[in-house]
């Protein structure tokens, strides 16, 4: 977050709604900048990657879930026959 407004209020709402992952105060120093946005890159990634990584074990879940019915039809029908 990058602003001249001095208002803490609006400050505050833009960090509530952006989600902001952190603010610096000016003036902030050249290298404390870059390990901050290296760290927030760092942090998207990490994000995106927990994202893809839920998303396919909700999918293995699902696959899992449908092989499991799968099999107890099976069981269910040669219990069936051996009766």
């Amino acid at each position: 977050l990058l602003t001249a407004l001095t208002d803490t209020e609006l400050v505050l709402s833009a960090i509530n709604h952006a989600q902001v992952y952190r603010y610096l105060v000016k003036p902030w120093g050249e290298e404390e900048l870059r390990i901050v946005m290296r760290q927030a890159a760092e942090y998207s990634m990490l994000l995106r990657k927990n994202a893809q990584l839920l998303g396919a074990l909700e999918s293995r879940e699902r696959e899992l879930t449908e092989l499991n019915a799968h099999l107890e039809g099976l069981v269910k029908a040669r219990t069936q026959e051996l009766e």
